[in-house]
């Protein structure tokens, strides 16, 4: 989904209307919607192929399609590692080659160049790397509002410029709340989810146009701790019952796997983090109050698809909830549970941590006895 939208963004390709672009986490909750019809996946590299296999699995199962001998689902990589490839995977997912001549097999080295230009890229288009979080569109500041954003004693700022991805005119900050700031949060966020909150920052991405101007686009990251799936499925059931939305705009997530549970948890802290800190952001010269307007919602329709709905009219509601709701005791995190009580009983999340495991044992060229 990033290069998608850099590309778009780019205007290197139109945003696609005769069909509909979803990320794969949308596997993780329940996509009735898929059922029937014909999808490609696509992926710009393929190192081992073991995630793009367990993801083809899940959406050939998704649309009702045989993963053994697929009708439904195509294939499509940009870039082949032609040294750590598994034959097997690539041969099993009958990968598609096009008339512009892709796949193309490289060497490890090339390979590597290959995903650091897209990181470049990416990082240059002002495109953030985290999908799992809300993300706002470019923002315009002038440079003294900025100054006062960044000097404010709410946050403490730290530049976090990856200096070998960034143009001369970019920097990232990095915004963690003060202690005053962090008890305000945990005073008005939901309390059945801030017993999982393990990390809270804001990121700025920023493009400066000479000392006056900045564009900004704010990534607010709220990381929820590991926890067992009855544990993440108890604190759903609380922190919807905590909201008690006056519509029915309730999401279905009942039926969806631990780890969209976990994201949606997370998408809901983070936003709480976002509310918190748009009271600087305005403060300091941002001109427009926090809607879903100032959001990116393109990556959150491909999250959810048809849901999309439910969830912006759940954004609001938060929205307005963590502004009027009577402060709480603010809720510190509980200690987590011990390891053997963790999502590594799920055998998916097993196999995707030994397939990781694997793959860099394997890039590392470790000898396995």
């Amino acid at each position: 989904m990033c290069l998608y939208e850099m590309l778009v963004a780019a205007k290197l390709i139109e945003r696609f209307t005769w069909c509909d672009v979803i990320s794969d986490r949308m596997l993780d909750g329940e996509p009735d919607e898929l059922v029937g019809r014909r999808a490609v996946l696509v992926d710009d590299t393929l190192v081992l192929g073991s995630t793009l296999a367990r993801r083809f699995v899940e959406l050939a199962r998704a649309v009702g399609d045989d993963p053994l001998d697929p009708k439904l689902v195509t294939v499509h990589v940009a870039c082949i590692d032609r040294e750590r490839r598994s034959d097997e995977i690539v041969n099993g997912l009958r990968v598609l080659g096009n008339r512009e001549g892709f796949p193309v097999e490289k060497p490890t080295n090339e390979v590597y160049k290959f995903s650091r230009e897209i990181a470049v890229s990416l990082y240059r288009s002002g495109t953030p790397y985290f999908t799992d979080f809300p993300t706002t569109i470019p923002i315009s500041l002038d440079g003294s509002s900025f100054d006062r954003l960044l000097a404010s004693e709410r946050w403490h700022a730290f530049d976090v410029t990856a200096s070998t991805l960034a143009a001369p005119n970019q920097r990232a900050y990095t915004l963690m709340p003060a202690p005053a700031t962090d008890l305000m949060y945990r005073k008005h966020a939901a309390s059945a989810a801030l017993e999982l909150v393990e990390l809270s920052k804001v990121r700025l991405y920023c493009t400066f146009d000479g000392d006056d101007h900045v564009t900004v686009r704010v990534v607010p990251i709220v990381v929820p701790g590991p926890t067992d799936a009855d544990e993440l499925s108890e604190v759903m059931s609380r922190l919807a019952a905590e909201l008690k939305p006056k519509s029915r705009a309730l999401l279905r997530w009942t039926g969806w796997k631990p780890q969209a549970q976990h994201r949606l948890v997370q998408m809901y802290l983070s936003s709480c983090l976002l509310a918190e800190f748009w009271k600087d952001f305005e403060e300091a010269g941002c001109p427009r109050p926090l809607t879903l307007d100032e959001l990116d919602t393109h990556p959150l329709r491909a999250y959810f698809g048809s849901q999309f709905g439910s969830v912006e009219r759940s954004f609001s509601y938060a929205l307005e909830h963590y502004s009027t709701a009577t402060l709480h005791e603010p809720v510190k995190p509980t200690p987590r549970v011990r390891p053997t009580e963790t999502l590594w009983e799920d055998p998916d999340v097993r196999r995707t941590t030994l397939d990781t495991t694997l793959a860099r044992l394997i890039e590392a060229k470790v000898e396995l006895t």
